[in-house]
């Protein structure tokens, strides 16, 4: 959802895909209007409020990513691209699993903190977080056309799965209501990335996933599990809000100590290296400012 376009530009935040997902979802959702159609959609808007958090690393990457990508490509320097792409992307799909996990255990009670009548919508939280999560493991694959010179092929994917968001809708809606909808936009999410990701590799000769990968599985089982176990040990917390935080900072917690114990290989040394002057810059800056 956070690939570039033109009329992406009419909305700083979001790209297109973003945009034309949102227009047809309405569009399709007002072919059938139910009876509590403002609380459907009420619910739908808050799930979906929340789904947008869970792209947050790889919105925050892509800003750095996208000069990177095209000063290497103009130079010729496709390894190079493809090692920081691979690396970027694991640590992008790492920083975010921890928060996609807790999103999808713990949807019942996010959806109930705005009120028992919203406890109904757990099932878009968890339908669209999949969708992001899985936008999340493609990486920047929609800066990667932009960047290189392949926007006719952005623009003929965004353009493809516009009218299928739409068909998707139309046939979902009727039959589901706005899972319906959240299902076809993450479908449509999901199908757009695998899109991206292929002409990446036959325009760019790059990929993004490699052996290091393997070394994801133990930190992200360590984390099911402790969200898993946590529910038992946090569910009686009231408000429920604070048991969620809880939970969320024990998953974070369990995955990058499992992580570390594994060890990081010399690509992910290197980000962790220009990454770090970064953050400490920002947090000094904050306390400047303070």
């Amino acid at each position: 959802r956070q690939i570039p376009s033109a009329v992406g530009r009419l909305h700083p935040r979001f790209g297109t895909p973003f945009v034309v997902i949102a227009i047809a979802s309405v569009s399709a959702a007002a072919l059938v209007l139910p009876a509590d159609l403002e609380l459907l959609v009420g619910i739908y808007a808050v799930a979906m409020a929340l789904v947008a958090f869970v792209p947050i690393v790889l919105q925050s990457v892509n800003q750095v990513f996208s000069p990177i990508i095209a000063d290497l490509h103009a130079r010729g320097q496709v390894d190079a691209l493809n090692r920081i792409f691979q690396t970027l992307t694991k640590w992008i799909l790492g920083l975010t699993f921890p928060l996609a996990a807790a999103m999808i255990v713990y949807a019942q009670p996010l959806m109930r903190m705005f009120g028992r009548d919203f406890e109904a919508g757990w099932t878009i939280l968890m339908i669209g977080t999949v969708g992001q999560l899985v936008n999340c493991a493609a990486g920047s694959v929609g800066y990667l056309l932009l960047m290189s010179g392949n926007q006719k092929r952005l623009i003929k994917i965004q353009t493809a799965m516009a009218i299928v968001t739409i068909l998707m809708n139309l046939a979902l809606v009727p039959r589901w209501g706005v899972t319906g909808a959240a299902a076809a936009s993450a479908l449509t999410n999901i199908a757009m990335n695998l899109w991206c990701l292929r002409d990446v590799q036959r325009a760019l000769d790059l990929f993004p996933y490699n052996r290091n990968y393997f070394r994801l599985a133990f930190p992200a089982a360590g984390t099911i599990l402790a969200l898993l176990l946590s529910q038992r040990v946090f569910s009686t917390i009231r408000p429920e809000w604070i048991g969620v935080a809880l939970a969320l900072a024990a998953a974070y917690a369990i995955f990058f100590t499992v992580a570390l114990a594994l060890g990081l290989d010399a690509d992910d040394r290197l980000i962790t290296e220009a990454v770090w002057p970064r953050i400490r810059a920002a947090f000094c800056s904050i306390e400047v400012t303070a």
